[in-house]
């Protein structure tokens, strides 16, 4: 979260609002029974509360819907690469 608003800003709620961090990941299967194994696949789920029609804050700004997107792409590589 933080990486991403130094560099493209906060998303926004309404015009001139500042979106709240709210953002949920929802684990299925093995995941999100904790009996996860060496051979499971992570099943997640994110879901955010952003308008997708308004952009970050920031002077390099992402569609709310694109800043959300790489949130969650950044989840599952730090959740892959070790």
């Amino acid at each position: 979260w933080h990486y991403l608003v130094e560099r493209h800003g906060t998303p926004q709620k309404a015009p001139g609002v500042p979106c709240d961090p709210d953002f949920v990941i929802v684990a299925y299967g093995k995941l999100g029974g904790i009996e996860l194994g060496h051979g499971s696949d992570l099943d997640l789920v994110f879901l955010h509360d952003a308008d997708p029609g308004l952009a970050t804050d920031g002077e390099r700004p992402l569609d709310n819907g694109v800043f959300f997107t790489r949130l969650g792409q950044r989840i599952i590589h730090v959740l892959t690469a070790y």
